[in-house]
């Protein structure tokens, strides 16, 4: 595991899912797409376990 590689590869999905809009916006995106809610160290993790 290269933990480098994995940080950018975070800092690169983070910079794709930053948005902006009202609550209900928000509701109904994550609705189309679960995992925009997870935390940081889930969202880590998995792009991690995705190498």
């Amino acid at each position: 595991m290269d933990i480098l590689r994995d940080l950018r590869q975070y800092q690169e999905q983070e910079k794709a899912l930053y948005w902006e809009g009202t609550f209900a916006n928000y509701l109904n995106l994550v609705q189309e797409r679960p995992e925009i809610c997870r935390l940081a160290h889930a969202r880590v993790y998995n792009v991690g376990s995705q190498s």
